[in-house]
């Protein structure tokens, strides 16, 4: 497999109850360490089609959550 026309990484957010901004960070099962939603382009979709994608495998945030780039 080549690798990718670029990469992506998306650090997922919110503001909570006191407006406080909480950060999703995840724990791999299967090496233990932390990390962003990360991955890369495939096949002819734009970054943030990527990033969408990316978010919904890893994570099933869907991509109809409002995003700070559209």
């Amino acid at each position: 497999m080549s690798r990718a026309a670029f990469q992506i990484l998306v650090i997922p957010f919110h503001h909570n109850k006191n407006g406080e901004i909480e950060f999703a960070v995840l724990k791999r099962s299967d090496e233990h360490y932390w990390q962003f939603v990360a991955g890369g382009g495939e096949n002819k979709e734009s970054p943030i089609d990527a990033a969408e994608r990316e978010t919904f495998e890893e994570i099933k945030i869907p991509a109809s959550v409002k995003s700070i780039l559209n």
